[in-house]
């Protein structure tokens, strides 16, 4: 295991752990697997920068507001996503 990928499970174990309610670490930990995966997809690979671990805010503000649940189908979800992640980044350009 790299040492950056020992560094992002640190970090999630540690910002879990703010959640007072098991509900709410689920729910954060679900969001980290879930949506960071979506976002982490190659249509949006322009919108971040891997080497320095950032990206836009457009993207940054979707995967942390989108709707969805473990019961949210990955189809509806990846819709949900890129809906918002538009209008975000259309507002961020104007």
């Amino acid at each position: 295991m790299s040492w950056r990928t020992r560094l992002l499970i640190a970090a999630w174990n540690t910002a879990a752990r703010l959640f007072a309610g098991a509900d709410q670490r689920l729910s954060f930990a679900w969001r980290v697997v879930v949506v960071m995966g979506i976002a982490m997809e190659e249509q949006y690979r322009s919108y971040r920068n891997d080497t320095a671990g950032s990206m836009h805010i457009a993207l940054a503000t979707t995967a942390a507001k989108v709707r969805g649940s473990e019961r949210t189908t990955k189809d509806e979800l990846r819709e949900s996503f890129d809906e918002m992640f538009r209008s975000l980044l259309n507002a961020a350009r104007q």
